[in-house]
């Protein structure tokens, strides 16, 4: 099952070096960030889809004044489970 995720404006993610043991796919519906790997970012918003390996060092920032909208497809699914609990990605404390 996909995860839909938002992170507001500015955010940040304190998931830097979170891994998990399946792949992924991230697809932004709306807004623009980044997604970084080790010491490589790139930019990311609608129309675009990145693929994470398995145990990749990752991270998702949302740009600033601009909210940050997306899907996450694990293969196989379950991750995405851990990730649903209140105050996860987007939390009123301005992380992702």
């Amino acid at each position: 099952m996909p995860l839909r995720g938002h992170a507001r404006a500015g955010a940040v993610s304190d998931l830097w070096g979170k891994q998990v043991e399946e792949e992924s796919c991230f697809c932004p519906l709306s807004g623009k960030g980044t997604i970084s790997f080790g010491d490589q970012s790139f930019p990311v918003g609608p129309q675009t889809a990145v693929f994470v390996p398995a145990r990749a060092v990752h991270k998702i920032d949302a740009c600033p004044g601009e909210d940050l909208t997306y899907i996450m497809v694990y293969a196989p699914p379950g991750p995405e489970q851990q990730l649903k609990n209140p105050g996860g990605y987007g939390s009123s404390s301005g992380k992702i």
